[in-house]
């Protein structure tokens, strides 16, 4: 299966009225996150409406989650930047260890993620499974029928 990458168009903006509104912080207190470098809005004519790109809105929604959850600005600034990198992490991960993905209920939801074969263990394969049983991981044989030939053959 060949895995692609969503581009979102550079052109995308939001106003910091919409913005705002999308997730529940005034516009006054967008312009001092910006003005401490929390967020950054989008170069623009001298004069005209802040605009925001869609990272700086997940990063303004983020930072407005922890903000509710009771963190200090600062701290919620800080922890945005922690899942900022644990997601840019498990992306990295996906994009590399992802082999395939098998859906094998659409009702439910259910399906089976190819992680490919075990390191040191090129008779095994992991996957992560989602069924009725709830969510894991597990490896499974392969039969040498099914063992790509440098697997095989140890090339």
């Amino acid at each position: 299966m060949t895995m692609f990458k969503l581009h979102v168009n550079k052109d995308f903006r939001v106003g910091i009225g919409d913005l705002s509104q999308m997730i529940g912080v005034s516009t006054r207190q967008l312009r001092y996150w910006e003005s401490k470098g929390y967020i950054k809005s989008l170069a623009g004519e001298e004069g005209s409406t802040r605009k925001f790109s869609i990272g700086t809105c997940y990063r303004a929604a983020t930072i407005r989650a922890f903000l509710d959850e009771g963190y200090t600005l600062a701290k919620a600034v800080a922890k945005t930047e922690q899942v900022k990198n644990q997601v840019a992490i498990v992306r990295h991960f996906e994009n590399e260890m992802l082999k395939d993905i098998k859906v094998t209920d659409e009702d439910k939801g259910y399906g089976e993620i190819d992680y490919g074969y075990l390191a040191n263990e090129p008779t095994k394969k992991v996957y992560g499974v989602i069924d009725e049983n709830g969510y894991r991981m597990e490896t499974r044989e392969v039969n040498a029928g099914q063992l790509p030939l440098t697997k095989v053959r140890g090339l």
